[in-house]
């Protein structure tokens, strides 16, 4: 898949010129939002959830646009489209998801609005939480005489809806927009995480995070295998064509939302191909928002640990660069990036490999017809692993493979101690 896709962006896409100037035009939409960083700073933090919300005011109410979760004080980072927002934060010491009158608080500002401007970065925007004391004599609009405030409420984002995994979302074709046209994806498909089942605290949530132009759908075989008596299966849906730093950031406050909301003990994380790279980078960023805590099991199958070489190529030479394809150049600073923070100690790691060539005249070397071995067999990841397993397979059929679902599945079992 990959390969075919390399293939498509050297040559001139292979498209034609109406879906050349939608992916554009797509790409356009996504070069507009702008990064926004800072710190939350408290002296009087009880190692709770931190909320940091963006507000923005539309015909007179307040309208959440975008938000984040840590689990310290400490950096946090949005994204947010060109426009006026207000920047505000609260620790949610009683982690019921909303904020009330006896709970810190801060503001960016006095509050000050900020004017975001397209493809202007903005860091610094640090935010102080205050005692509840404190605030009602800096902001007491914030206390109206009410004891919950609706507009700090978190949205779901596409976070823990029950589908089915006949669900039409999950299609190749939708798989492909999201490369090719992420925004598109974004704005008209979704993606987040998605349930099979309702959340059941008897069981241990199994993450499985999907490669370039994926699916959930794609993870039927092994679902199918998985013990549901002590497992449930949760589905990564997202954009691939999106840069992989903004998928491991997404999918990170994906793991933190959800811990947040349901509060596991543990999760599993199985990825397959770039998926593996996203969820290695997403690790780290857990560490860096102390939610890493709970990650048991990491398995990563057929993942390009050293990139793909052909990805450089698409960049030099492709009329138009899909964002993700930087990334995933040898040697960017996301590949060189990913192993220079070592895994949790708690923390098993498991990397499996297929070596299976279905004869493809694209991908040199000893491949599985779109990784190399080499790229698959990094000594980096090969140093963490507790186990590697390699698979007579394709890097496509690996997915559907009895002999890797049923090594799969007992990876897991050992994992849960049965």
């Amino acid at each position: 898949m990959l390969r075919t896709i390399i293939v498509c962006t050297f040559f001139g896409l292979c498209l034609n010129g109406c879906v050349f100037m939608r992916v554009k035009e797509d790409i356009k939409k996504y070069n507009a939002y702008s990064h926004v960083a800072g710190n939350i700073i408290s002296e009087f933090s009880e190692n709770k959830p931190i909320f940091i919300g963006a507000f923005r005011y539309e015909s007179g109410e307040e309208k959440l646009i975008d938000y984040g979760i840590i689990y310290e004080p400490g950096p946090f980072e949005i994204w947010l489209l060109p426009g006026e927002y207000y920047l505000a934060a609260f620790e949610d010491a009683n982690e019921d998801m909303y904020f009330q009158q006896d709970e810190y608080v801060g503001w960016y500002g006095s509050p000050t609005p900020v004017n975001i401007i397209q493809g202007r970065n903005y860091k610094d925007m640090d935010i102080c939480l205050r005692s509840p004391e404190k605030a009602k004599k800096e902001l007491p609009i914030i206390y109206d005489g009410t004891t919950e405030r609706s507009g700090m409420k978190v949205d779901e984002k596409g976070v823990g809806e029950i589908v089915s995994l006949d669900d039409p979302r999950f299609s190749r074709e939708n798989g492909w927009i999201g490369f090719w046209e992420p925004m598109r994806f974004l704005e008209g498909i979704g993606g987040g995480v998605y349930f099979l089942e309702p959340y059941d605290p008897q069981k241990i949530p199994i993450l499985f995070v999907h490669g370039l132009c994926g699916h959930p759908g794609m993870w039927s075989r092994m679902v199918e295998n998985l013990d549901r008596t002590h497992f449930q299966p949760w589905l990564g849906y997202y954009p691939s064509g999106l840069r992989l730093t903004d998928l491991s950031e997404a999918v990170a406050q994906f793991i933190c939302q959800l811990q947040y909301k349901y509060k596991y003990k543990k999760i599993c994380i199985v990825a397959h191909s770039i998926g593996g790279l996203i969820a290695r980078a997403a690790i780290n960023r857990l560490d860096e928002l102390h939610c890493s805590y709970n990650v048991e099991l990491f398995v990563s199958i057929s993942t390009p640990w050293q990139g793909h070489i052909d990805a450089r190529r698409g960049v030099d030479y492709a009329p138009v660069v899909v964002p993700c394809l930087y990334d995933l150049v040898p040697g960017s600073p996301f590949i060189t990036s990913i192993h220079e923070k070592p895994l949790p100690q708690s923390l098993a790691y498991y990397l499996m490999f297929s070596y299976k060539s279905d004869g493809s005249l694209f991908v040199r070397g000893n491949n599985d017809g779109v990784v190399t071995l080499q790229s698959q067999l990094l000594k980096a990841a090969q140093e963490e692993a507790e186990k590697m397993f390699g698979f007579n397979e394709t890097h496509v059929t690996v997915l559907i493979s009895k002999t890797v679902s049923k090594k799969l599945c007992n990876i897991l079992e050992k994992s849960a101690g049965k």
